[in-house]
């Protein structure tokens, strides 16, 4: 087959390759020492049909997932921690791979689903209207993902806390939404909503689990005004940790629509975090001294010790530098808040029947910043692999 390789990091531009399909294809992966010690998810596109992965020269089959409806094969690339880089070599073999499924989903309450590997849960989607027991009935809401679990079984996301009813697990809203002389608040619940539509679609593979979901905007007297798409995707755990990609999309119905973030920054993609202890916030400016509002990073980890656990985990969350604004603003909180904003760096409007679409990897791991390779996780995901390819006989 004549046909050119195309490899990829998820939801980075893809790099083709010249490089034709003979008897054999094999490439190698360079992970240079600063991406050292995490997963590193890879795609390759590829002809059609069934397609498997082995390490090369070693003949060891590689966990992979094929994805047939868009011809992309998705494997990931893992190293220990070194201080020198480190080449992984892989040969793209014709056949059915044996990898067994590790992911499912499962209704595990009205309203709410939840995402497992070998049965034990990562996190939950909540696409019914979800309200606490003791909360005013104005705290109603949909579409986000809680509970969250970190790598030992921690909950890190919390639900109506008591200071901020309206803070929801991970989360995307805004504070101030325009259209037109009408004046909204989706990130406190004043006058709009978001509802879940529709299941778009649904991956379960040895690799990753994966779904898409399409929301709406809906103002209390029930009209739309944007078409919001979420698709989530949450790899398969390592050592150290979990990667959660998110690819979030918004467009207006009718009208354009203009957002932007609160005074001091609050607005866009959020978590808010579990009760804990011993809070350390690091970004790539070294450790935060208390909270910042409006500031500029790649990345921002919040770690600490969850519930009664006497060791730490954390998350890291990484902008995405093909995102429209980047770096983005942050929002940080010590009691338990990250804030990526695009909209903390000035208001943004929609036009209508135009798409706006950003990306944000988690990365969910065990230990601080430090033990947990937070800057190597960012490091892997900002500027990918070095991957080269070549056909043997």
């Amino acid at each position: 087959m004549n046909k050119l390789l195309a490899l990829s990091m998820i939801f980075c531009p893809i790099l083709l390759l010249g490089v034709c399909y003979g008897s054999t294809t094999v490439f190698t992966s360079t992970v240079s020492p600063d991406q050292t010690g995490v997963p590193i998810p890879v795609a390759i596109n590829v002809p059609d049909g069934d397609w498997r992965l082995e390490e090369y020269p070693s003949g060891r089959e590689v966990p992979c997932q094929l994805d047939q409806e868009n011809s992309i094969l998705c494997f990931i690339v893992e190293t220990p921690k070194s201080n020198k880089a480190i080449n992984r070599m892989f040969k793209l073999m014709q056949g059915r791979s044996s990898s067994p499924a590790r992911f499912s989903i499962e209704n595990v309450k009205p309203k709410q689903f939840m995402l497992k590997e070998d049965g034990e849960p990562i996190f939950a989607f909540n696409y019914g209207m979800i309200l606490a027991e003791g909360v005013p009935e104005d705290r109603r809401r949909s579409c986000y993902i809680h509970p969250v679990y970190g790598p030992s079984g921690e909950l890190l996301s919390d639900d109506f806390p008591k200071d901020h009813y309206h803070h929801r697990g991970i989360f995307w809203a805004w504070t101030n939404i325009k259209v037109e002389e009408r004046n909204y608040d989706l990130w406190a619940i004043k006058g709009l909503r978001q509802r879940f539509e529709k299941l778009v679609s649904l991956s379960l593979g040895p690799i990753y689990g994966k779904f898409c979901v399409q929301n709406g905007w809906y103002t209390d007297d029930g009209l739309k005004i944007m078409d919001e798409k979420v698709t989530v995707t949450a790899y398969r755990k390592a050592d150290v940790g979990r990667i959660i990609d998110f690819e979030l999309s918004w467009t207006p119905i009718a009208k354009p629509i203009t957002i932007d973030s609160s005074a001091r920054g609050y607005g866009g993609f959020g978590m808010r975090f579990a009760p804990k202890s011993e809070t350390i916030i690091y970004t790539p400016k070294g450790q935060q001294s208390g909270d910042v509002d409006r500031v500029q990073f790649e990345w921002s980890d919040l770690s600490a010790k969850f519930g009664n656990s006497a060791e730490f985990s954390g998350v890291t969350i990484i902008d995405n530098p093909s995102n429209p604004v980047y770096p983005t603003a942050w929002s940080n909180r010590y009691y338990g808040f990250l804030n990526p904003s695009f909209t903390g760096v000035g208001p943004v409007t929609i036009e209508a029947g135009k798409t706006l679409e950003y990306r944000y990897r988690l990365w969910i791991h065990k230990g601080d910043a430090f033990s947990g390779n937070a800057k190597e996780a960012s490091e892997a995901y900002i500027r990918g692999l070095k991957i080269k390819a070549k056909t043997i006989n």
